[in-house]
């Protein structure tokens, strides 16, 4: 069962508490479940995209949809399409990569990957730096 967070912008505040109520009390045979509903009233006033875009990726983030991590690995040519290939393999999907090579206690032909991934769950994200650590690149959550 995927849980989605439902965003809504609303004018008339009853309309907006009667269509969450419908939605939280929907059977879930379509293999949804909103666990939780934002409301957002529109005031008059201009909406902050950039800040409901916020909200989002904390939401994400705190629930543990989104995540990110930190990788040693070799810094030869293919290094990062191996290891991408084990992100690929997890169903993670690569939202951001920052490489690394500016740190004191790094060999010559050494990086630091820190990735930012969607991910199903905390149990999926676990999943993913297991099967890194595995395959022995040395992940931490960061």
């Amino acid at each position: 069962m995927n849980n989605n967070v439902v965003i809504t912008i609303f004018e008339v505040e009853s309309e907006a508490f009667q269509a969450f109520s419908e939605l939280r009390n929907a059977p879930a045979a379509a293999g949804y479940a909103v666990p939780e509903a934002i409301l957002i009233k529109n005031s008059g006033g201009n909406i902050d995209v950039s800040f409901i875009h916020k909200v989002v990726e904390k939401g994400l983030l705190t629930r543990g949809r989104n995540m990110k991590f930190k990788t040693l690995m070799q810094d030869v040519p293919g290094a990062l399409e191996q290891f991408c290939t084990v992100v690929r393999s997890q169903n993670a999907n690569i939202i951001e990569v920052q490489y690394d090579r500016f740190q004191a206690d790094l060999g010559l032909r050494e990086t630091i990957i820190h990735m930012a991934v969607e991910v199903s769950g905390r149990a999926h994200g676990e999943a993913l730096i297991k099967a890194l650590n595995e395959a022995g690149y040395r992940s931490e959550v960061e």
